[in-house]
């Protein structure tokens, strides 16, 4: 990180069977950007089309890297919250 840059934003994805939604948000709460894509597409796998779907939304709100302090990404079925993990999906099949 440059000095002198806070890193005050956030990255919260929503990661559906569906959908999946990468939210930008400052310190205040605010929405500063979102993008929405299908989960599955072509022979994409889930992880590589999560890494450009964040890559993106941050890229597209015109917010520089160096402020994102945190991403965090929500999925339903079960974690290992110790190696982070999500160990079941049930509409990730």
């Amino acid at each position: 990180m440059r000095e002198g840059v806070v890193a005050d934003h956030v990255v919260s994805v929503d990661l559906g069977g569906t959908k999946m939604i990468a939210g930008i948000g400052d310190s205040e709460g605010k929405l500063r950007g979102m993008l929405r894509w299908p989960t599955h597409e072509a022979d994409d796998s889930v992880v590589d089309r999560l890494v450009r779907l964040i890559r993106v939304a941050v890229d597209k709100s015109g917010m520089p890297w160096e402020r994102v302090g945190a991403i965090g990404v929500g999925a339903p079925g079960v974690t290992d919250v110790k190696q982070g993990v999500v160990k079941w999906a049930p509409n990730l099949r």
